[in-house]
């Protein structure tokens, strides 16, 4: 439990870390493009936008977003690499688990094999002390020879 509380914070940290970094980009790109010196001084973040030509919107989109899809890619990778990690880990936890288990269902066929033994002893000895009483109890009857 405290390995899985140690993943989720670390995994909250590297997404809050990703966050602002995006942020931070898209405040830069705001404040680049309002910088732009092809459009009319005062004029909103929009309306640059629109004073742009066409090519170079798609290059200032990519020029801003790239780096954000990069830094997200990079997020997921470490994400990824850490949820590995731990499902290896869980891996050989239950490896050892099931190690154990088979060690134990040896030791409960030792067990039953000893358990079947003894009762396969004592049920011969049961008919043979069964077998003993009737024989005794035939040598007390009187034997009685007829001739016929």
């Amino acid at each position: 439990m405290k390995n899985l509380n140690k993943g989720n914070l670390g995994a909250w940290a590297l997404i809050i870390i990703a966050i602002l970094l995006t942020l931070i980009l898209l405040t830069a790109f705001a404040w680049l493009l309002n910088q732009t010196s092809t459009c009319p001084d005062g004029q909103e973040l929009i309306d640059r936008l629109a004073c742009l030509e066409p090519n170079a919107i798609g290059d200032t989109s990519a020029g801003a977003f790239a780096p954000v899809a990069f830094i997200w890619l990079v997020t997921a990778v470490l994400l990824q690499r850490s949820e590995l990690a731990a499902q290896r880990q869980e891996l050989k936890d239950s490896r050892e688990v099931a190690e154990a288990q088979v060690l134990e269902a040896r030791n409960n066929v030792a067990f039953m094999a000893e358990q079947t033994q003894l009762l396969v002893q004592r049920d011969k000895a049961e008919r043979q002390e069964q077998i003993d009483r009737e024989l005794r109890d035939y040598e007390l009857l009187p034997v009685r020879w007829t001739r016929s």
